[in-house]
């Protein structure tokens, strides 16, 4: 297994698993979406940032996350964007291994948090998140 930055002769099997993900939540998939996503994830000025888990040359799972500033705490905090590993790889370690994976990041580069959202019925994920995390008591808004 190796856990990497994406790269990009990725995007052929990052868009599989990244159509998954969108897929999940019932979010349209368009390449034009894809490839805008991916080359942020490639950019180096850009705030998004991505890595896979490979096995045996196969993309198992991806994560996408930024890096941001608190002004509150005059810190810095991650925000996961996106986990996803296909169900046919599920229950092997993968997606706890991103997780794991994060937090190191925050740890080597004294960020205050590591943050996500999930879909309150996600109740597979949760099962993993709640081994790690608490569930926020702030309130999500959102204006469309």
């Amino acid at each position: 297994m190796d856990i990497r930055p994406v790269e990009p002769t990725d995007y052929d099997q990052w868009k599989v698993l990244y159509s998954g993900y969108k897929q999940f939540y019932g979010v349209e998939v368009s390449e034009a979406d894809l490839q805008t996503t991916f080359g942020w994830i490639l950019n180096d000025e850009h705030p998004q940032y991505g890595f896979v888990v490979e096995v045996d040359d196969k993309l198992v799972g991806l994560a996408n996350y930024q890096v941001h500033p608190n002004p509150l705490r005059a810190s810095h905090r991650m925000y996961l964007n996106d986990l996803f590993v296909p169900n046919q790889f599920r229950n092997q370690g993968y997606g706890r291994i991103m997780i794991e994976t994060l937090i190191s990041i925050c740890k080597n580069n004294g960020f205050e948090c590591l943050r996500w959202m999930t879909a309150e019925d996600n109740t597979t994920a949760r099962s993993l998140y709640d081994q790690y995390g608490s569930v926020s008591s702030f309130v999500t808004y959102e204006v469309k």
